[in-house]
């Protein structure tokens, strides 16, 4: 990345997309700063928090030089009042959608969210799905030079890193058993993921009584009153039930870490509602490992579909293949990992998708 196009990142510091990204760009050489909104916010009733991040994020923007391109993280109707802001400074503003600004928005408010698109240079989403629901969703967008603009993913790289380490070594390493097979329920503290709907059903099932079956739920990201809430619901449901062995993940992880989980990971299950292929999905199946994916999930064209990437139609079905999976009854062959890894890391290696964020 020249010095004549330093980049501005505008969004949650606490973002693990927005802190890792800046980071990892930072170290291939391209200049990123960061304004975090999260600075600018108050514990103030609504009306007068955004009026406060209002006056201080225009106190901010005159920090940094003109010449920088902006990318807004995360484009929802709160954007009405903070592009016109940004445009005071800048010339560049792009706009970056992820997967719930789009494909899990509420509708009602598309008026904004139109609105705050118009004032884009250029509109990017994090993969097709995203992109195809935009444009069909909010036309002006194929006004704003629409792209695909994809993030790196290090855990990636700390995965080639790790070797020939087994599935089995990275349990022990963890503190999981490794007599037993490790499901993870979900990714993060998000409602989206219906954590509920999964743990009250699995918490019904008698098949994992004899089945040597381990699951975790993943809780580090997100909204830490919600994964109070699912922490909760897990010893309500579980405490008394010996037959389910289930544990809570509430420890940040760094990305070497991350991709001992993944190695860990024996079958990650994504029942959300809305997802854009999560860096989590595919560090999973980029590890050699399984998952297990809502059907109505638009995954279909993704790297390891009905392999390693499995759907289910309903919670029934879905014990019944981690059931099956437990037993070795579902193997992954060498030969499809190789090919899902492989695509991945055309989709998702800071290798592949560096340039696209040069050419911003």
């Amino acid at each position: 990345m020249s010095k004549q196009n330093p980049l501005l990142f505008v969004g949650r510091g606490s973002s693990v997309f927005v802190s890792r990204t800046s980071s990892d760009l930072s170290k291939r050489g391209f200049n990123v700063e960061l304004l975090d909104l999260e600075k600018t916010s108050s514990n103030q009733n609504r009306f007068v928090r955004t009026i406060i991040q209002i006056v201080q994020t225009f106190l901010l923007i005159w920090k940094y030089e003109p010449s920088r391109k902006v990318v807004i993280h995360s484009i929802t109707a709160e954007a009405i009042w903070l592009i016109p802001l940004l445009r005071l400074r800048f010339k560049h503003i792009v706009g970056l959608a992820y997967g719930s600004d789009i494909l899990g928005r509420s509708k009602k408010r598309d008026f904004f969210l139109e609105k705050s698109l118009r004032l884009l240079t250029k509109f990017v989403a994090t993969n097709t799905n995203v992109l195809e629901e935009a444009i069909k969703s909010f036309p002006v967008v194929q006004t704003k030079a629409p792209a695909i603009l994809r993030f790196g993913l290090p855990v990636f790289e700390e995965l080639d890193k790790l070797g020939t380490c087994s599935n089995l070594h990275a349990k022990n390493s963890l503190g999981f058993n490794t007599d037993k097979f490790l499901v993870a329920v979900g990714y993060g503290a998000t409602p989206n993921q219906r954590h509920f709907e999964v743990l009250e059903s699995l918490a019904k099932q008698s098949r994992f009584d004899e089945i040597p079956v381990e699951f975790v739920v993943p809780l580090q990201y997100g909204d830490k009153a919600y994964a109070e809430k699912i922490s909760k619901i897990c010893k309500d449901l579980f405490q008394p039930k010996s037959n389910i062995d289930i544990t809570t993940l509430t420890n940040f992880h760094d990305p070497k870490t991350s991709a001992k989980m993944r190695l860990a990971t024996n079958c990650l299950i994504n029942h959300s509602k809305t997802d854009a292929f999560s860096g989590t999905v595919q560090e999973t199946l980029y590890a050699g490992n399984f998952v297990a994916a809502q059907i109505n999930l638009p995954y279909s064209e993704m790297p390891g579909y009905g392999a390693q990437l499995v759907p289910y139609t309903s919670l029934d079905e879905l014990w019944g293949i981690i059931e099956k999976m437990a037993t070795n009854q579902i193997p992954i062959s060498n030969e499809i990992h190789s090919e899902t890894k492989r695509n991945l890391a055309q989709l998702s290696s800071w290798e592949y998708v560096s340039a696209d964020w040069a050419n911003l």
